[in-house]
């Protein structure tokens, strides 16, 4: 039970939940154009379900424990790149950073839904289902998915806190959860 609560929590604590839920305040850091922002929205919507349905093809070949170390190994290299690039670039005038920035950001989280979606998205459902006998299953799938909801509950209260006070630095604090998942995906 452990196991699925901390894989059920980690799908949250990775970083998604911010992406999807506040995307378009994230983009507003480096977007002037609200055009363009949901464009990529757009864009990260219709390429998640590709990268999500690549998960069929994977779990099987590769098993679920190398798919959910490769998963948050991209995650957290992805973060870390985002964090670096936003932090150390100078804002422009408008409070946002220069196109391009905008531009790496933007393809940067895309990269990330490459390696979310088939693992820490899609995987850890797989797992959870699989690992408890039939006898208790229904109530501790449950109970683990219910995990998800509350630790979303949590790091959405916060997270426009956290984007407001600390900026891009707030991507090492997502990269290092990462490696945290990483670490007790390999233990």
């Amino acid at each position: 039970m452990f196991v699925a609560l901390a894989i059920n929590a980690g799908q949250q604590l990775c970083g998604n939940g911010m992406l999807a839920s506040y995307s378009t305040l994230i983009y507003q850091r480096t977007f002037s154009n609200t055009d363009t922002i949901f464009l990529i929205n757009a864009i990260y919507g219709m390429l998640s379900i590709l990268f999500t349905m690549s998960c069929t093809l994977l779990v099987d070949r590769l098993g679920r424990r190398k798919i959910l170390l490769i998963g948050a190994a991209g995650q957290g290299i992805s973060l870390l790149v985002i964090s670096i690039i936003g932090a150390t670039t100078p804002e422009n005038p408008d409070k946002t950073r220069p196109y391009g920035v905008g531009i790496a950001v933007a393809s940067l989280f895309h990269v990330f839904a490459v390696f979310y979606k088939p693992s820490w998205g899609a995987t850890v459902w797989v797992y959870t289902s699989e690992i408890f006998s039939t006898d208790v299953r229904a109530h501790a799938v449950a109970m683990a998915s219910q995990t998800q909801s509350v630790v979303s509950t949590i790091l959405n209260q916060f997270f426009p806190l956290f984007l407001a006070k600390c900026g891009f630095y707030t991507f090492f604090f997502f990269s290092g959860l990462n490696v945290f998942l990483f670490l007790g995906t390999w233990l």
